[in-house]
């Protein structure tokens, strides 16, 4: 049985192929949630609760979005630009 030896480029392509396969998904949640608070008739605790969401999702964007151009050298064409992160912004 052979072993197939450790190659840092295999780590790195599956990185950032994990990372361009999250970003389009997450930023189509916050779309989701968007649509929803924009549209209102909602409760206050399931604004709250989506808020919350979109918030915790935002920053995970950004987050990926920052590692992507910072260690991989990889821009977003479209980066959802500053967004500040509180619980009751929306877009």
């Amino acid at each position: 049985m052979a072993n197939k030896r450790y190659d840092i480029n295999d780590e790195r392509i599956a990185r950032i192929d994990s990372i361009l396969s999250r970003l389009p998904k997450l930023e189509k949640r916050i779309d989701e949630i968007n649509a929803v608070l924009f549209a209102g008739n909602i409760t206050s605790a399931d604004f709250m609760k989506l808020t919350q969401e979109r918030s915790v999702l935002v920053k995970k964007y950004d987050d990926l979005e920052r590692e992507a151009a910072e260690t991989y050298r990889i821009i977003d064409q479209k980066s959802r630009g500053n967004i500040t992160i509180v619980s009751n912004n929306i877009e």
